[in-house]
């Protein structure tokens, strides 16, 4: 992953059922989408994420205790 989530860990294993629930209830009811309308998302998620933070920890050259 290229960022951190943007869902609280305690309440990820809620949001990963819901993903289960909605997949089989959008096949038990025949609803399908069109895999350019897939692509096209995940192109846009690619396109549309935002900048890293930078890693402070690695900035300083120096070695701590030695002068």
């Amino acid at each position: 992953m290229r960022r951190e989530m943007d869902i609280n860990l305690q309440e990820l294993p809620f949001v990963i059922y819901a993903c289960f629930v909605l997949h089989n209830y959008c096949e038990a009811s025949k609803d399908t989408i069109e895999e350019s309308h897939v692509t096209e998302a995940i192109q846009h998620d690619r396109d549309n994420q935002p900048d890293p933070e930078p890693d402070f920890r690695g900035d300083s050259l120096t070695v701590e205790g030695k002068r």
